[in-house]
């Protein structure tokens, strides 16, 4: 089995660490094959310096926006390797253990399928009963990080240069049902905080790593910490009560209880002022007035 690296120049820091980890692991009976661009070759040379590997220089060097950025050095590789089958590493996958190609290759060998690879699905929204919307796996594809028949350009229907849809579920109806699914692989999910005490018993590679922590730890590095956030959610202040509006008390002075009693007499501080008394006129009673007899 061949092992095709997709060596972006975007992601040297990661290359680098990768070749480390190989040359402290080595590279056993496989043949590594490095895909790079042709401008790019001098600095692929001296990241996999003393490391037999084979470089194919044959790369657009265009910038490509997602998922093209996947899908056409996925299209130029899989034209290339026409020899046996191949895994591909793409620089989202990292290999966990020190004989991860033979055991793939070892498993994939005795599963008879022309493919191997770890099963991921789509998410499916839909509305229960009640009309929440609800979040359930879809149709099941295969990672990106498998391995693959010899001559898989050949092979597939599919336009792979696709410009919205990722070639791993674009080509899912004839990859799924012929794929061996192994627990060697396992899916990080794209999360930042996943270390190697987050992988699996069994595992020997994971895949879409967000980014290069785990190979700190592989190279005996200390990785960066663990990110947690802490989402602090305020209180509503319950409302203040509005101000009881106080009265203010008058206080007369009066020189003699005679002056008290001509205030009082003529002042009432509880009735309405002249302005502001209101006039209510008497009601006329309903029915035919009264006939009141004369005087004789």
């Amino acid at each position: 089995m061949n092992i095709a690296i997709h060596a972006p120049t975007s992601a040297l820091p990661w290359l680098r660490k990768l070749s480390n980890l190989l040359r402290q692991w080595g590279l056993g009976k496989h043949k590594y094959f490095v895909f790079c661009n042709a401008s790019a070759l001098t600095e692929m040379a001296r990241v996999f310096e003393n490391l037999p590997v084979v470089f194919e220089p044959n790369l657009p060097a265009i910038h490509r926006l997602p998922p093209l950025d996947s899908n056409e050095p996925f299209l130029h590789i899989a034209g290339k390797m026409v020899a046996e089958p191949w895994f591909y590493l793409p620089i989202n996958a990292v290999p966990t253990s020190k004989d991860w190609a033979d055991k793939l290759e070892t498993e994939y060998i005795a599963s008879g399928k022309p493919y191997l690879g770890s099963a991921a699905y789509l998410p499916k929204r839909y509305q229960d009963a009640n009309g929440i919307v609800r979040v359930s796996m879809g149709e099941p594809f295969i990672l990106e990080p498998a391995v693959y028949p010899a001559a898989l350009k050949a092979k597939t229907k599919y336009n792979m240069l696709n410009r919205t849809i990722h070639h791993e579920v674009l080509c899912k109806s004839e990859r799924f049902p012929n794929a061996h699914l192994t627990e060697l692989i396992q899916d990080a999910k794209w999360d930042s905080n996943f270390r190697l005490s987050n992988v699996s018993h069994g595992t020997v590679l994971v895949a879409h790593v967000l980014d290069d922590a785990m190979l700190d730890e592989l190279l005996g590095g200390t990785p960066p910490p663990v990110i947690t956030e802490k989402i602090v959610v305020k209180e509503a202040e319950p409302e203040k009560p509005s101000p009881m509006e106080i009265k203010v008390p008058t206080i007369k002075v009066f020189k003699s209880s005679e002056d008290m009693r001509q205030q009082t007499a003529t002042e009432n501080l509880d009735s309405p002022k002249v302005e502001e008394q209101v006039t209510v006129e008497p009601k006329r009673s309903r029915g035919r007035p009264r006939k009141v007899p004369a005087s004789k």
